[in-house]
Protein backbone atom coordinates (compact mmCIF):
# COMPACT_ATOMS: atom_id res chain seq x y z
CA UNK A 1 0.00 0.00 0.00
CA UNK A 2 2.83 2.34 0.95
CA UNK A 3 4.72 1.47 -2.25
CA UNK A 4 1.64 2.18 -4.39
CA UNK A 5 1.19 5.56 -2.73
CA UNK A 6 4.87 6.38 -3.26
CA UNK A 7 4.66 5.34 -6.91
CA UNK A 8 1.57 7.47 -7.42
CA UNK A 9 3.31 10.46 -5.84
CA UNK A 10 6.29 9.99 -8.17
CA UNK A 11 3.85 9.69 -11.08
CA UNK A 12 2.25 13.05 -10.20
CA UNK A 13 5.66 14.60 -9.52
CA UNK A 14 6.84 13.63 -13.03
CA UNK A 15 3.71 15.11 -14.63
CA UNK A 16 4.10 18.37 -12.70
CA UNK A 17 7.84 18.53 -13.45
CA UNK A 18 7.27 18.22 -17.21
CA UNK A 19 4.52 20.84 -17.04
CA UNK A 20 6.80 23.12 -15.04
CA UNK A 21 9.68 22.78 -17.52
CA UNK A 22 7.29 23.51 -20.36
CA UNK A 23 5.98 26.52 -18.47
CA UNK A 24 9.46 27.87 -17.77
CA UNK A 25 10.37 27.59 -21.46
CA UNK A 26 7.14 29.28 -22.54
CA UNK A 27 7.49 32.12 -20.03
CA UNK A 28 11.15 32.64 -20.97
CA UNK A 29 10.26 32.79 -24.66
CA UNK A 30 7.33 35.09 -23.87
CA UNK A 31 9.63 37.61 -22.20
CA UNK A 32 12.25 37.23 -24.94
CA UNK A 33 9.68 37.64 -27.71
CA UNK A 34 8.28 40.79 -26.07
CA UNK A 35 11.69 42.43 -25.68
CA UNK A 36 13.68 41.20 -28.70
CA UNK A 37 12.90 40.33 -32.28
CA UNK A 38 15.12 38.71 -34.89
CA UNK A 39 14.93 39.13 -38.66
CA UNK A 40 16.43 37.34 -41.66
CA UNK A 41 16.31 39.25 -44.92
CA UNK A 42 16.92 38.19 -48.51
CA UNK A 43 19.79 35.86 -49.49
CA UNK A 44 22.14 36.53 -46.59
CA UNK A 45 20.56 34.27 -43.90
CA UNK A 46 22.27 36.48 -41.35
CA UNK A 47 20.41 37.02 -38.08
CA UNK A 48 19.71 40.63 -37.17
CA UNK A 49 18.78 41.35 -33.56
CA UNK A 50 16.54 44.27 -32.66
CA UNK A 51 14.78 45.57 -29.55
CA UNK A 52 11.00 45.28 -29.48
CA UNK A 53 8.34 47.34 -27.72
CA UNK A 54 6.87 45.29 -24.87
CA UNK A 55 4.01 47.77 -24.42
CA UNK A 56 2.83 47.11 -27.98
CA UNK A 57 2.78 43.37 -27.26
CA UNK A 58 0.85 43.92 -24.03
CA UNK A 59 -1.63 46.14 -25.89
CA UNK A 60 -2.20 43.49 -28.56
CA UNK A 61 -2.74 40.75 -25.98
CA UNK A 62 -5.17 42.92 -23.99
CA UNK A 63 -6.99 43.80 -27.22
CA UNK A 64 -7.34 40.12 -28.11
CA UNK A 65 -8.64 39.38 -24.62
CA UNK A 66 -11.13 42.25 -24.78
CA UNK A 67 -12.39 41.12 -28.17
CA UNK A 68 -12.66 37.52 -26.99
CA UNK A 69 -14.52 38.47 -23.80
CA UNK A 70 -16.93 40.70 -25.72
CA UNK A 71 -17.76 37.93 -28.18
CA UNK A 72 -18.03 35.33 -25.44
CA UNK A 73 -20.15 37.55 -23.17
CA UNK A 74 -22.46 38.79 -25.91
CA UNK A 75 -23.19 35.40 -27.43
CA UNK A 76 -23.06 33.55 -24.08
CA UNK A 77 -20.85 30.78 -25.49
CA UNK A 78 -17.30 29.48 -25.52
CA UNK A 79 -15.09 30.71 -28.36
CA UNK A 80 -14.19 27.12 -29.17
CA UNK A 81 -17.88 26.52 -29.93
CA UNK A 82 -17.92 29.02 -32.80
CA UNK A 83 -19.16 27.32 -35.97
CA UNK A 84 -16.73 27.41 -38.87
CA UNK A 85 -18.19 26.85 -42.37
CA UNK A 86 -16.27 24.35 -44.51
CA UNK A 87 -16.08 27.05 -47.17
CA UNK A 88 -13.66 29.03 -44.97
CA UNK A 89 -11.21 26.13 -44.82
CA UNK A 90 -11.62 25.42 -48.54
CA UNK A 91 -10.89 29.09 -49.31
CA UNK A 92 -7.64 29.02 -47.32
CA UNK A 93 -6.52 25.84 -49.09
CA UNK A 94 -7.39 27.44 -52.43
CA UNK A 95 -5.30 30.48 -51.47
CA UNK A 96 -2.23 28.32 -50.80
CA UNK A 97 -2.83 26.50 -54.11
CA UNK A 98 -2.86 29.87 -55.85
CA UNK A 99 0.37 30.79 -54.06
CA UNK A 100 2.10 27.66 -55.42
CA UNK A 101 0.92 28.41 -58.95
CA UNK A 102 1.82 32.10 -58.65
CA UNK A 103 5.41 31.48 -57.52
CA UNK A 104 6.55 28.19 -59.11
CA UNK A 105 9.81 28.35 -57.19
CA UNK A 106 12.84 26.34 -58.24
CA UNK A 107 14.86 24.05 -55.98
CA UNK A 108 17.70 25.24 -53.78
CA UNK A 109 20.51 23.75 -51.64
CA UNK A 110 19.62 20.45 -49.90
CA UNK A 111 16.26 20.27 -51.67
CA UNK A 112 17.99 20.44 -55.05
CA UNK A 113 20.70 17.97 -53.99
CA UNK A 114 18.12 15.38 -52.86
CA UNK A 115 15.87 15.83 -55.88
CA UNK A 116 18.80 15.68 -58.31
CA UNK A 117 20.20 12.59 -56.58
CA UNK A 118 16.77 10.95 -56.94
CA UNK A 119 16.68 11.73 -60.66
CA UNK A 120 20.21 10.36 -61.09
CA UNK A 121 19.19 7.26 -59.15
CA UNK A 122 16.46 6.59 -61.70
CA UNK A 123 18.97 7.10 -64.52
CA UNK A 124 21.40 4.60 -63.00
CA UNK A 125 23.86 7.37 -62.16
CA UNK A 126 25.15 6.82 -58.63
CA UNK A 127 27.67 9.65 -58.37
CA UNK A 128 25.91 11.03 -55.29
CA UNK A 129 26.78 7.83 -53.38
CA UNK A 130 30.47 7.84 -54.24
CA UNK A 131 33.08 9.22 -51.83
CA UNK A 132 32.41 12.91 -51.25
CA UNK A 133 29.01 12.79 -52.96
CA UNK A 134 26.00 14.39 -51.26
CA UNK A 135 24.20 11.14 -50.37
CA UNK A 136 27.47 9.58 -49.21
CA UNK A 137 28.10 12.52 -46.88
CA UNK A 138 24.54 12.61 -45.55
CA UNK A 139 23.15 9.03 -45.60
CA UNK A 140 20.21 10.17 -43.43
CA UNK A 141 18.79 11.69 -46.63
CA UNK A 142 18.44 8.34 -48.42
CA UNK A 143 14.82 7.81 -47.34
CA UNK A 144 13.80 11.19 -48.77
CA UNK A 145 15.83 10.60 -51.94
CA UNK A 146 14.06 7.28 -52.56
CA UNK A 147 10.69 8.99 -52.06
CA UNK A 148 11.66 11.70 -54.56
CA UNK A 149 12.69 8.95 -56.98
CA UNK A 150 9.27 7.34 -56.59
CA UNK A 151 7.50 10.66 -57.21
CA UNK A 152 9.58 11.37 -60.32
CA UNK A 153 8.99 7.86 -61.65
CA UNK A 154 5.23 8.55 -61.44
CA UNK A 155 4.97 12.23 -62.40
CA UNK A 156 8.05 12.63 -64.57
CA UNK A 157 11.72 13.31 -63.93
CA UNK A 158 12.47 16.84 -62.78
CA UNK A 159 8.84 17.54 -61.89
CA UNK A 160 9.40 19.16 -58.51
CA UNK A 161 6.25 21.30 -58.55
CA UNK A 162 4.14 18.21 -57.83
CA UNK A 163 5.96 17.95 -54.49
CA UNK A 164 4.60 21.33 -53.46
CA UNK A 165 1.05 20.07 -53.98
CA UNK A 166 1.92 16.89 -52.04
CA UNK A 167 3.23 19.18 -49.29
CA UNK A 168 -0.05 21.10 -49.30
CA UNK A 169 -1.96 17.84 -48.91
CA UNK A 170 0.38 16.92 -46.04
CA UNK A 171 -0.27 20.30 -44.43
CA UNK A 172 -4.03 19.71 -44.53
CA UNK A 173 -3.59 16.20 -43.10
CA UNK A 174 -1.41 17.67 -40.32
CA UNK A 175 -4.06 20.20 -39.30
CA UNK A 176 -6.78 17.54 -39.30
CA UNK A 177 -4.83 15.17 -37.05
CA UNK A 178 -3.68 17.94 -34.71
CA UNK A 179 -7.34 18.92 -34.39
CA UNK A 180 -8.27 15.31 -33.60
CA UNK A 181 -5.42 15.13 -31.10
CA UNK A 182 -6.64 18.34 -29.46
CA UNK A 183 -10.02 16.76 -28.88
CA UNK A 184 -8.37 14.05 -26.79
CA UNK A 185 -5.87 16.12 -24.82
CA UNK A 186 -7.69 19.47 -24.61
CA UNK A 187 -11.32 18.41 -25.03
CA UNK A 188 -11.76 20.85 -27.93
CA UNK A 189 -14.31 19.18 -30.18
CA UNK A 190 -14.46 21.93 -32.77
CA UNK A 191 -12.17 20.31 -35.35
CA UNK A 192 -12.87 22.91 -38.01
CA UNK A 193 -11.87 25.82 -35.78
CA UNK A 194 -8.49 24.31 -34.90
CA UNK A 195 -7.86 23.24 -38.50
CA UNK A 196 -8.66 26.77 -39.71
CA UNK A 197 -6.43 28.40 -37.09
CA UNK A 198 -3.55 26.07 -37.98
CA UNK A 199 -4.02 26.58 -41.72
CA UNK A 200 -3.92 30.33 -41.17
CA UNK A 201 -0.57 30.01 -39.41
CA UNK A 202 1.40 30.85 -42.54
CA UNK A 203 4.91 30.57 -40.99
CA UNK A 204 4.36 26.80 -40.98
CA UNK A 205 2.09 26.27 -43.98
CA UNK A 206 4.29 28.32 -46.33
CA UNK A 207 6.78 25.47 -46.04
CA UNK A 208 4.64 23.78 -48.71
CA UNK A 209 7.08 25.30 -51.22
CA UNK A 210 10.00 23.80 -49.31
CA UNK A 211 10.65 20.64 -51.33
CA UNK A 212 12.03 18.66 -48.43
CA UNK A 213 10.72 16.18 -45.87
CA UNK A 214 9.38 18.79 -43.43
CA UNK A 215 5.67 18.75 -44.31
CA UNK A 216 5.36 15.02 -45.03
CA UNK A 217 7.26 14.19 -41.85
CA UNK A 218 4.96 16.49 -39.89
CA UNK A 219 1.83 14.80 -41.29
CA UNK A 220 3.16 11.34 -40.45
CA UNK A 221 4.26 12.43 -36.96
CA UNK A 222 1.02 14.07 -35.85
CA UNK A 223 -1.08 11.23 -37.27
CA UNK A 224 1.12 8.88 -35.24
CA UNK A 225 0.52 10.97 -32.11
CA UNK A 226 -3.22 10.75 -32.72
CA UNK A 227 -3.11 6.95 -32.88
CA UNK A 228 -0.98 6.86 -29.74
CA UNK A 229 -3.54 8.89 -27.83
CA UNK A 230 -6.31 6.74 -29.31
CA UNK A 231 -4.47 3.68 -28.00
CA UNK A 232 -4.40 5.19 -24.52
CA UNK A 233 -8.21 5.40 -24.75
CA UNK A 234 -9.15 2.05 -26.32
CA UNK A 235 -6.03 -0.09 -25.59
CA UNK A 236 -6.17 -1.59 -29.11
CA UNK A 237 -2.78 -2.94 -30.16
CA UNK A 238 -3.29 -1.92 -33.79
CA UNK A 239 -3.52 1.76 -32.78
CA UNK A 240 -0.26 1.51 -30.85
CA UNK A 241 1.56 -0.18 -33.73
CA UNK A 242 0.18 2.37 -36.21
CA UNK A 243 1.44 5.19 -34.00
CA UNK A 244 5.07 4.04 -33.87
CA UNK A 245 5.01 2.95 -37.54
CA UNK A 246 3.89 6.39 -38.72
CA UNK A 247 6.34 8.30 -36.52
CA UNK A 248 9.26 6.01 -37.42
CA UNK A 249 8.42 6.52 -41.10
CA UNK A 250 8.50 10.29 -40.53
CA UNK A 251 12.12 9.95 -39.40
CA UNK A 252 12.96 8.43 -42.80
CA UNK A 253 11.79 11.66 -44.43
CA UNK A 254 13.56 13.99 -42.01
CA UNK A 255 15.80 12.88 -39.18
CA UNK A 256 14.66 15.71 -36.86
CA UNK A 257 11.41 13.81 -36.29
CA UNK A 258 13.45 11.34 -34.25
CA UNK A 259 12.65 13.76 -31.39
CA UNK A 260 8.95 12.95 -31.86
CA UNK A 261 9.67 9.21 -31.86
CA UNK A 262 11.74 9.45 -28.67
CA UNK A 263 9.03 11.53 -26.96
CA UNK A 264 6.38 9.03 -28.02
CA UNK A 265 8.37 6.04 -26.70
CA UNK A 266 9.11 7.83 -23.42
CA UNK A 267 5.40 8.42 -22.79
CA UNK A 268 4.64 4.77 -23.63
CA UNK A 269 7.29 3.67 -21.11
CA UNK A 270 6.15 6.19 -18.50
CA UNK A 271 2.69 4.61 -18.33
CA UNK A 272 4.19 1.13 -18.51
CA UNK A 273 6.32 1.80 -15.43
CA UNK A 274 3.84 3.71 -13.28
CA UNK A 275 0.55 2.15 -14.40
CA UNK A 276 1.75 -1.40 -15.10
CA UNK A 277 0.64 -1.30 -18.73
CA UNK A 278 2.76 -4.09 -20.15
CA UNK A 279 1.28 -3.67 -23.62
CA UNK A 280 3.03 -0.30 -23.75
CA UNK A 281 6.41 -2.00 -23.44
CA UNK A 282 5.57 -4.25 -26.37
CA UNK A 283 4.62 -1.24 -28.50
CA UNK A 284 7.78 0.63 -27.51
CA UNK A 285 9.90 -2.39 -28.49
CA UNK A 286 8.00 -2.69 -31.77
CA UNK A 287 8.61 1.02 -32.37
CA UNK A 288 12.36 0.63 -31.93
CA UNK A 289 12.37 -2.45 -34.19
CA UNK A 290 10.36 -0.67 -36.89
CA UNK A 291 12.78 2.27 -36.78
CA UNK A 292 15.79 -0.06 -37.12
CA UNK A 293 14.15 -2.14 -39.87
CA UNK A 294 13.14 0.91 -41.91
CA UNK A 295 16.60 2.45 -41.63
CA UNK A 296 18.34 -0.81 -42.44
CA UNK A 297 15.90 -1.48 -45.28
CA UNK A 298 16.57 1.88 -46.92
CA UNK A 299 20.33 1.35 -46.59
CA UNK A 300 20.19 -2.21 -47.95
CA UNK A 301 18.05 -1.15 -50.92
CA UNK A 302 20.34 1.75 -51.84
CA UNK A 303 23.46 -0.40 -51.42
CA UNK A 304 21.92 -3.08 -53.62
CA UNK A 305 21.06 -0.64 -56.39
CA UNK A 306 24.26 1.39 -56.27
CA UNK A 307 26.54 -1.60 -55.60
CA UNK A 308 28.17 0.52 -52.91
CA UNK A 309 28.86 -0.05 -49.24
CA UNK A 310 27.42 3.10 -47.72
CA UNK A 311 29.57 4.88 -45.18
CA UNK A 312 28.23 6.49 -42.04
CA UNK A 313 28.97 9.88 -43.60
CA UNK A 314 29.47 13.01 -41.53
CA UNK A 315 29.70 12.00 -37.85
CA UNK A 316 27.12 13.23 -35.36
CA UNK A 317 29.72 15.03 -33.28
CA UNK A 318 30.37 17.38 -36.22
CA UNK A 319 26.84 18.74 -35.97
CA UNK A 320 27.22 19.27 -32.22
CA UNK A 321 30.53 21.07 -32.66
CA UNK A 322 29.00 23.29 -35.32
CA UNK A 323 25.91 23.88 -33.16
CA UNK A 324 28.14 25.15 -30.34
CA UNK A 325 30.35 27.34 -32.53
CA UNK A 326 30.18 30.89 -33.74
CA UNK A 327 29.06 31.55 -37.29
CA UNK A 328 28.65 34.70 -39.39
CA UNK A 329 24.94 33.80 -39.76
CA UNK A 330 24.33 33.47 -36.04
CA UNK A 331 25.46 31.37 -33.04
CA UNK A 332 25.26 27.66 -33.89
CA UNK A 333 23.92 28.23 -37.41
CA UNK A 334 25.13 26.43 -40.53
CA UNK A 335 28.78 27.25 -41.20
CA UNK A 336 29.76 24.36 -43.45
CA UNK A 337 32.00 23.01 -40.68
CA UNK A 338 30.66 19.45 -40.79
CA UNK A 339 31.04 19.07 -44.57
CA UNK A 340 34.52 20.62 -44.49
CA UNK A 341 35.52 18.36 -41.61
CA UNK A 342 34.45 15.29 -43.56
CA UNK A 343 36.20 16.45 -46.75
CA UNK A 344 39.42 17.28 -44.90
CA UNK A 345 39.35 13.82 -43.28
CA UNK A 346 39.41 12.14 -46.69
CA UNK A 347 35.76 11.04 -46.39
CA UNK A 348 36.73 8.86 -43.44
CA UNK A 349 33.99 8.94 -40.79
CA UNK A 350 36.25 7.77 -37.95
CA UNK A 351 38.95 10.35 -38.70
CA UNK A 352 36.30 13.06 -38.94
CA UNK A 353 34.84 11.88 -35.66
CA UNK A 354 38.21 12.07 -33.89
CA UNK A 355 38.87 15.59 -35.19
CA UNK A 356 35.30 16.63 -34.35
CA UNK A 357 35.66 15.40 -30.76
CA UNK A 358 38.95 17.25 -30.46
CA UNK A 359 37.38 20.48 -31.72
CA UNK A 360 34.37 19.98 -29.45
CA UNK A 361 36.55 19.54 -26.37
CA UNK A 362 38.44 22.70 -27.24
CA UNK A 363 35.19 24.60 -27.73
CA UNK A 364 33.69 23.34 -24.45
CA UNK A 365 36.86 24.24 -22.57
CA UNK A 366 36.64 27.80 -23.86
CA UNK A 367 32.95 28.06 -22.98
CA UNK A 368 33.70 26.77 -19.50
CA UNK A 369 36.34 29.46 -18.98
CA UNK A 370 34.07 32.22 -20.29
CA UNK A 371 30.67 31.76 -18.57
CA UNK A 372 29.40 35.25 -19.45
CA UNK A 373 30.22 34.70 -23.12
CA UNK A 374 28.60 31.25 -23.01
CA UNK A 375 25.39 32.64 -21.53
CA UNK A 376 25.23 35.31 -24.24
CA UNK A 377 25.94 32.69 -26.91
CA UNK A 378 22.98 30.53 -25.90
CA UNK A 379 20.68 33.51 -25.38
CA UNK A 380 21.40 34.74 -28.90
CA UNK A 381 21.01 31.25 -30.31
CA UNK A 382 17.62 30.81 -28.62
CA UNK A 383 16.49 34.23 -29.83
CA UNK A 384 17.51 33.42 -33.41
CA UNK A 385 15.39 30.25 -33.45
CA UNK A 386 12.39 31.15 -31.30
CA UNK A 387 12.02 34.92 -31.69
CA UNK A 388 12.20 35.27 -35.46
CA UNK A 389 8.42 35.57 -35.94
CA UNK A 390 8.21 34.34 -39.54
CA UNK A 391 10.39 31.27 -38.83
CA UNK A 392 12.16 31.84 -42.18
CA UNK A 393 8.89 31.27 -44.05
CA UNK A 394 9.58 34.27 -46.30
CA UNK A 395 13.32 33.70 -46.52
CA UNK A 396 12.90 30.18 -47.96
CA UNK A 397 10.93 31.76 -50.82
CA UNK A 398 13.34 34.66 -51.35
CA UNK A 399 16.44 32.53 -51.89
CA UNK A 400 14.88 30.52 -54.72
CA UNK A 401 14.87 31.41 -58.38
CA UNK A 402 11.66 31.35 -60.40
CA UNK A 403 10.90 31.18 -64.11
CA UNK A 404 7.78 33.36 -63.99
CA UNK A 405 7.38 37.03 -63.13
CA UNK A 406 5.63 37.56 -59.81
CA UNK A 407 2.36 39.45 -59.71
CA UNK A 408 2.37 42.73 -57.77
CA UNK A 409 0.75 41.22 -54.60
CA UNK A 410 3.18 38.26 -54.59
CA UNK A 411 6.14 40.59 -55.16
CA UNK A 412 4.99 42.83 -52.29
CA UNK A 413 4.56 39.82 -50.01
CA UNK A 414 7.91 38.19 -50.76
CA UNK A 415 10.07 41.32 -50.97
CA UNK A 416 11.57 42.60 -47.73
CA UNK A 417 10.19 45.92 -46.47
CA UNK A 418 7.42 46.04 -49.07
CA UNK A 419 3.86 46.75 -47.84
CA UNK A 420 2.43 43.20 -47.63
CA UNK A 421 5.73 41.86 -46.33
CA UNK A 422 5.75 44.40 -43.49
CA UNK A 423 2.13 43.64 -42.60
CA UNK A 424 2.86 39.90 -42.53
CA UNK A 425 5.95 40.40 -40.39
CA UNK A 426 4.12 42.57 -37.85
CA UNK A 427 1.20 40.13 -37.58
CA UNK A 428 3.63 37.24 -37.03
CA UNK A 429 5.58 39.26 -34.46
CA UNK A 430 2.57 39.89 -32.22
CA UNK A 431 1.01 36.51 -32.89
CA UNK A 432 4.18 34.73 -31.76
CA UNK A 433 4.11 36.52 -28.41
CA UNK A 434 0.38 35.87 -28.01
CA UNK A 435 0.87 32.14 -28.59
CA UNK A 436 3.59 32.00 -25.94
CA UNK A 437 1.37 33.99 -23.54
CA UNK A 438 -1.84 32.00 -23.92
CA UNK A 439 0.11 28.72 -23.88
CA UNK A 440 1.46 29.76 -20.47
CA UNK A 441 -2.08 30.73 -19.42
CA UNK A 442 -3.32 27.23 -20.28
CA UNK A 443 -0.61 25.69 -18.08
CA UNK A 444 -1.37 27.99 -15.15
CA UNK A 445 -5.10 27.27 -15.30
CA UNK A 446 -4.64 23.51 -15.66
CA UNK A 447 -1.39 22.84 -13.79
CA UNK A 448 -2.87 20.70 -11.01
CA UNK A 449 -5.03 18.54 -13.26
CA UNK A 450 -2.70 18.10 -16.23
CA UNK A 451 -1.83 14.55 -17.29
CA UNK A 452 1.27 13.20 -19.02
CA UNK A 453 -0.57 12.17 -22.19
CA UNK A 454 -1.91 15.72 -22.46
CA UNK A 455 1.67 16.96 -22.42
CA UNK A 456 2.82 14.85 -25.38
CA UNK A 457 3.11 17.83 -27.82
CA UNK A 458 4.73 19.84 -25.01
CA UNK A 459 7.32 17.07 -24.44
CA UNK A 460 8.18 17.21 -28.14
CA UNK A 461 8.59 20.98 -27.91
CA UNK A 462 10.80 20.62 -24.82
CA UNK A 463 12.87 18.00 -26.64
CA UNK A 464 13.27 20.22 -29.69
CA UNK A 465 14.18 23.24 -27.55
CA UNK A 466 16.87 21.35 -25.60
CA UNK A 467 18.18 19.42 -28.62
CA UNK A 468 18.81 22.53 -30.68
CA UNK A 469 20.73 24.17 -27.87
CA UNK A 470 23.60 21.96 -29.01
CA UNK A 471 22.54 21.10 -32.59
CA UNK A 472 22.37 23.31 -35.66
CA UNK A 473 20.05 26.31 -35.31
CA UNK A 474 17.42 27.21 -37.91
CA UNK A 475 13.92 28.62 -37.86
CA UNK A 476 12.80 25.79 -40.14
CA UNK A 477 13.47 23.39 -37.24
CA UNK A 478 11.77 25.31 -34.43
CA UNK A 479 8.62 26.11 -36.45
CA UNK A 480 7.40 22.49 -36.34
CA UNK A 481 7.63 22.39 -32.53
CA UNK A 482 5.99 25.81 -32.27
CA UNK A 483 3.18 24.63 -34.54
CA UNK A 484 2.37 21.76 -32.18
CA UNK A 485 1.78 24.03 -29.16
CA UNK A 486 -0.73 26.34 -30.89
CA UNK A 487 -3.75 24.28 -29.65
CA UNK A 488 -2.56 24.82 -26.04
CA UNK A 489 -2.63 28.56 -26.70
CA UNK A 490 -6.06 28.41 -28.32
CA UNK A 491 -7.36 26.50 -25.30
CA UNK A 492 -5.72 28.96 -22.89
CA UNK A 493 -7.30 31.87 -24.75
CA UNK A 494 -10.70 30.16 -24.69
CA UNK A 495 -10.54 29.32 -20.97
CA UNK A 496 -9.32 32.76 -19.89
CA UNK A 497 -11.94 34.67 -21.90
CA UNK A 498 -14.64 32.35 -20.58
CA UNK A 499 -13.56 32.85 -16.95
CA UNK A 500 -13.48 36.64 -17.36
CA UNK A 501 -16.89 36.72 -19.07
CA UNK A 502 -18.42 34.51 -16.34
CA UNK A 503 -17.09 36.84 -13.63
CA UNK A 504 -18.43 39.86 -15.48
CA UNK A 505 -21.85 38.21 -15.76
CA UNK A 506 -21.83 37.30 -12.03
CA UNK A 507 -20.80 40.83 -11.10
CA UNK A 508 -23.59 42.28 -13.23
CA UNK A 509 -26.15 39.95 -11.63
CA UNK A 510 -25.02 41.00 -8.14
CA UNK A 511 -25.38 44.65 -9.09
CA UNK A 512 -28.92 44.05 -10.37
CA UNK A 513 -29.82 42.10 -7.21
CA UNK A 514 -28.61 44.92 -4.99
Amino acid sequence: MHNEKLKNNIFIFCERTVALIFGVILCSLLVASSLKTCTIYDNSEIIEYASDNIFCHITVILSLLTLGVCLCYKKDCRLCDVRIPSAFIASVIALYTLFILSTQLDLKSDQKECFTAAQQFLDGNYEAWKAGGYAEKYPNQNGLILFFALIQSIFGKGNHLIMQFINLSAAVVSTVFIAKTSEIILNIKNHRLISLVLLLFAPMILYITFTYGTMIGLALSVSGLYFQLTFFKNKKLICGILSVLLIATAVMFKSNYLIVLVASLLVYMFYAIFRKRMLNILIAVIGVLIYIILGSGVTAFVEGKTQTNLSKGVPTVAWITMGLSECHRGPGWWSGYNGDLYDDSGYDTEKAKEKGIEDLKERLEYMKKEPVYTLKFFCKKILSMWCEPTFQSIWIQQVKTHSIEFSRPVHSFLTSHEALNNIYWQICNYLQTAIYFFGAVYLILNFRKIKMYKLLPAIIMIGGFLFHLVWEAKGQYSVTYFFLIIPYSLCGFDELTHKISVRLASSQQREKAS
